[in-house]
């Protein structure tokens, strides 16, 4: 499901539809009356998804429209600047204040806008998901090489009796991980088109099987060029 806009207006349905109408948002202008102060069996959620927006509606039927949104599992994103979106606002799972809205809205709303204009909120969603994106990556990588070092570790010392990293090299390890880390900063990501949520089961499934393709990879490096096959030891074994 991508994204949907629509209005949520005080004002007469006949200002909405000329605003939407400029705005390309959808003529599909409905009162607030009409669904909910209608009869109790409508279906308000069918409802709401239908319309491009909702005019001379009051801050409770704001804040009724975002919460049936959300019991449906949809992510609502709210901008306002008056007074009575502050309950939408503190309900959306991301309000938003437009530069110069009052204490109140600034006061219910995550981000507040300090630029002129709604296309800073288009910026705003697209560096946040580049932003996920490294999350997510960064998360894979922790547990690939997690995953990696603790099971080269194990099998080294378990399987051929060989303890394979000493204290300087743990440190040396630890130092050097840290530089890929820090580049993931920094890393060019594609902007999703749809909003995203964490998937740990893709993620535990991705970095787990980095962890164990690491583990040969390590072994393939370490394996011995003597033609005997045997495993090259340190000057003492580990017992």
């Amino acid at each position: 499901m991508g994204i949907t806009i629509k209005m949520l207006t005080g004002d007469h349905e006949a200002i909405a539809k000329e605003i939407a109408g400029q705005l390309d948002l959808g003529l599909k202008i409905v009162t607030a009356e009409s669904i909910f102060d209608a009869d109790e069996k409508i279906d308000k959620l069918a409802e709401i998804k239908k319309a491009d927006g909702f005019a001379r509606i009051f801050p409770e039927h704001k804040f009724e429209i975002v919460k049936t949104l959300q019991d449906d599992d949809h992510i609502v994103g709210m901008t306002g600047d008056g007074v009575n979106d502050a309950p939408a606002l503190k309900q959306a799972d991301i309000g938003i204040s437009v530069s110069g809205a009052t204490d109140a809205v600034r006061a219910a709303a995550t981000p507040v806008l300090t630029a002129p204009g709604l296309s800073v909120i288009t910026h705003a969603l697209e560096e946040s998901r580049r932003i996920f994106e490294r999350m997510t990556g960064y998360a894979i990588y922790r547990i690939a090489e997690t995953t990696r070092v603790l099971l080269f570790m194990t099998a080294s010392i378990l399987v051929f009796d060989f303890y394979p990293v000493t204290a300087v090299l743990i440190v040396l390890l630890a130092l050097l991980n840290d530089f890929p880390i820090m580049m993931i900063a920094y890393d060019h990501m594609p902007v999703a088109s749809k909003p995203v949520r964490w998937d740990m089961k893709r993620v535990l499934a991705v970095a787990s099987a980095l962890g164990v393709l690491g583990v040969f990879s390590s072994f393939s490096v370490r394996w011995p060029l003597s033609t005997d096959g045997s495993w090259p030891r340190p000057a003492g074994r580990w017992r």
